[in-house]
């Protein structure tokens, strides 16, 4: 039997399986043809439960599991990998009537599978329309409510499209910068080789045994760097599949296995093939009577067409590694603004923990409300407390939004807007989070089930509702009875007074404004899924000691969940543009050292093949700074060609990122200008030893060696 664990939960209808296409790997499922929902109970368990909690058990189909203080029978067990929506555990089918509900409750989420031959854009425009014929039919609860169609690959991963497009596109810049610079180095090194390669033609040699030789060395060359980059690959995707640092959809089963290992081989003999055949062909396309002419003396400054190349690679890695700095460098300003914005409290020393008390044990509702409230009382009397509330949604975690009216406002100004986040709170939740309040008063004790219906709202709702009064006394007219999953109105009434306005709290996310929000007090609208938060002096570890003890002495079968600090609350909401920004900063640094080296590489080589050259320009009385400036001019010729190619790439790309950045414009000049003077200092580092070794090089020594 075990203690009790929390579990995720849906509930669905009995045709959600078959509508998505999938089957239990055990059991029936919910076979039920031609209906949607039966009042027995039955659950389909997710594979990771099944192994976890029922070691695997083969003949678990047909056996029951308690839920919620309700024996269910367990109907299915999932496939390993199936988790929708969501990292769920248990299916649980549907019991009661879509007509049981109010209309008021817009909170159940729907899938479906679009008929062959109909596009989405044809399905939207029929569910308008039946959405518009709803709302002329029920206008209470269903005016200006619309359904909109979402691809399900869409809906899966979420907000992390955007983000996981954009260290895709940053990935594949890094490999070309990388192959750039391969590319650059095999061709100093064709160089180096071409009187060896003529000296093999002339004895004999084929040009394509020379080819097939160069690209055999390649391919060496690019196995080992496979090998070592796949090994580093293997490595990496351990470590962050085992610290999740983020919330990635389906993220515990990103594997390193064959596909992945095999796009890493084709990817490696792909770019051996491309980048390896330049120099290649260069080598086995070369003047054999002019080769051979050079041996017994120093090697050619190089052909034209190989300094061009050169030149065009090394624009071409500054290019690149400007467009991951700008990126990187806008993530990194958007992730500071954000940091800097002010979520509406304090989060310093207060522990949340999610608590659910069972419909089978708490169906009174009445119950529900004076358990929370002994709960409360006990967590307030504790030493190390001090201050604890409920709350049915967190800040940052976006609520139930409800529409509501005015009736003292004027008819021509009842616009079709109002709508407002639904919140349960109790008495000293805005006291816990340090919210601070504008006017009235807060809940306290006169706020019972037996006293009037009252509400509290936040700066926005009485910014927007009352932007010429006051708002504490008012009216609000709310369709709240029998609202959602898991709560209900003890208050007959719809209309509700103001009595007090406390500041905005950010209520979906640390980068939008805080909507407009409704606080309904939990002795007059229980939840029975609330958020437990507590502020004390001590550690985090000995608040969630305290909490568990106090609930354990009032019901010692309810499990707590979800146990975190609100500042883990709010790090979560800013962790997938840090994540982005981390990766993106990461891969830019790479490119900076990337692209240091190709300058480094083309100019040293560079200087190496014109010694002759720099030493007859010395011996006809050149001095030593005007060869260095010279080495350092066209290091920065190239250097300015890559920043001006690259400033304009950035300048366009970056836009693909809007969505990513908070308080900063795409095309942000302070970035662009920061990225350059990074570049500019980085290409002047790598040209400085170049040039230093061309102004030292010793004329006799230069003029000897020709």
């Amino acid at each position: 039997v075990g203690d009790p664990v929390r579990v995720t939960l849906v509930e669905a209808t009995a045709n959600f399986f078959s509508v998505l296409g999938v089957r239990p790997r055990l059991g029936p499922g919910f076979e039920l043809p031609g209906r949607l929902y039966d009042k027995r109970s039955a659950v389909v368990i997710s594979d990771r439960l099944w192994r976890q909690r029922y070691g695997g058990d083969p003949q678990i189909v047909g056996k029951s599991l308690r839920l919620n203080g309700d024996l269910h029978t367990v109907v299915g067990v999932m496939a390993a990998g199936f988790h929708f929506p969501g990292e769920t555990d248990i299916w649980q089918r549907q019991r009661w009537d879509f007509s049981e509900r109010t209309r008021f409750a817009h909170f159940m989420e729907a899938v479906g599978r679009l008929r062959p031959g109909v596009s989405l854009a044809q399905a939207q425009t029929d569910l308008t329309a039946l959405s518009e014929r709803l709302g002329r039919e029920s206008s209470a609860s269903n005016q200006d409510w619309r359904a909109r169609l979402v691809p399900l690959h869409t809906e899966i991963v979420g907000a992390y499209g955007p983000a996981l497009l954009v260290l895709m596109g940053a990935v594949g810049l890094l490999l070309l910068l990388a192959c750039a610079n391969v590319a650059n180095l095999l061709l100093a090194r064709a160089g180096a080789r071409e009187r060896e390669m003529a000296i093999r033609a002339a004895l004999g040699a084929a040009r394509g045994r020379l080819l097939r030789q160069l690209l055999a060395e390649s391919l060496v060359l690019g196995a080992c760097g496979a090998v070592l980059g796949l090994a580093l690959a293997w490595v990496a995707v351990r470590l962050l599949v085992a610290a999740q640092p983020i919330d990635i959809p389906r993220m515990a089963e990103v594997s390193f296995g064959g596909r992945v290992l095999g796009f890493g081989v084709v990817a490696a003999l792909l770019t051996v093939l491309l980048f390896g055949a330049i120099p290649a062909l260069q080598l086995s396309r070369a003047d054999l009577q002019s080769a051979l002419k050079e041996v017994g003396r120093a090697a050619r400054a190089g052909s034209s067409s190989t300094r061009h190349t050169h030149g065009l690679l090394v624009v071409v890695e500054v290019a690149l590694a400007v467009m991951l700095l700008v990126g990187a460098g806008l993530l990194i300003r958007s992730v500071a603004r954000l940091l800097q914005e002010q979520p509406g409290f304090v989060p310093e020393r207060v522990l949340t923990a999610n608590l659910v008390l069972p419909a089978s044990l708490y169906g009174d509702w009445p119950r529900v409300s004076r358990f929370y409230g002994d709960l409360l009382e006990r967590l307030d009397a504790h030493p190390g407390v001090s201050a604890s509330g409920t709350t049915s949604f967190l800040p940052l975690e976006p609520a139930w939004v409800v529409p509501y009216t005015v009736p003292d406002r004027p008819p021509e100004t009842t616009g079709k807007d109002l709508r407002a986040q639904y919140v349960t709170v109790s008495a000293g939740y805005f006291e816990t989070l340090r919210v601070p309040l504008l006017a009235g008063r807060t809940f306290d004790r006169r706020d019972t089930a037996d006293s009037p219906a009252v509400v509290m709202i936040n700066r926005e709702m009485a910014r927007r509702s009352w932007p010429d009064g006051e708002a504490v006394g008012k009216i609000v007219t709310a369709g709240t009875p029998g609202f959602g999953p898991l709560g209900r109105s003890l208050k007959e009434s719809r209309d509700y007074q103001v009595i007090g306005v406390v500041g905005d709290v950010k209520n979906k996310a640390l980068e939008n404004a805080a909507d407009p929000a409704l606080y309904f007090v939990q002795t007059q609208f229980p939840y029975r899924n609330m958020n437990l938060v507590v502020r004390g002096q001590g550690a985090p570890d000995l608040l969630a000691t305290v909490l568990r003890a106090e609930l354990k002495s009032l019901d010692a079968g309810l499990p707590l969940a979800d146990v975190r600090t609100l500042d883990q609350v709010l790090a979560a909401s800013t962790a997938r543009p840090r994540f982005v920004m981390a990766l993106l900063s990461g891969f830019a640094l790479l490119a900076l050292a990337l692209a240091a080296v190709g300058i480094y590489g083309a100019l040293a080589y560079g200087v190496s093949q014109r010694r002759k050259e720099i030493g007859v320009r010395l011996t006809l009385g050149a001095s030593p700074g005007t060869v260095q400036r010279a080495v350092l001019g066209k290091g920065m010729l190239m250097t300015g060609l890559g920043l001006v190619l690259g400033a304009l790439s950035a300048f366009a790309l970056c836009r693909l990122m809007a969505s990513l950045l908070f308080g900063v414009s795409a095309s942000d000049r302070v970035t662009f200008a920061a990225a350059v003077v990074v570049i500019l200092a980085i290409s002047l580092a790598a040209c400085y030893l170049p040039a230093r070794r061309a102004s030292e090089v010793d004329p006799s020594e230069a003029l000897r060696a020709s």
